[in-house]
């Protein structure tokens, strides 16, 4: 089952408002995407901030972008991104799938 870190909303919100100039667009899509049976959603607790904390410090990743990271390696799933600094950075630690 696919794992969504309840950060991403967020991000997905801003992507898709700053790409299409409709807030409204983005706020319905974050809707819908609550209501997908098929994902997990992990809140970040501490054991992930922790991670997340070694993560961004040894690999000089981005604060967002370490949390990720730190959810894959402590599930043992794969990241899919889109952002080339965390996919450089993050393939030192997980297995990255690029979804260009």
């Amino acid at each position: 089952m696919p794992a969504l870190l309840s950060i991403a909303f967020p991000e997905i919100a801003s992507a898709i408002a700053r790409g299409t100039k409709n807030p409204q667009d983005a706020l319905a899509f974050c809707r819908e995407l609550r209501k997908l049976p098929s994902f997990v959603f992990i809140s970040i607790d501490e054991t992930i901030s922790q991670l997340s904390v070694e993560i961004a410090s040894k690999y000089f990743l981005k604060g967002a972008d370490s949390i990720y990271v730190a959810i894959a390696l402590k599930y043992g799933i794969s990241l899919a991104t889109l952002d080339k600094d965390q996919e450089k950075k993050g393939s030192k630690i997980v297995n990255i799938v690029n979804i260009k």
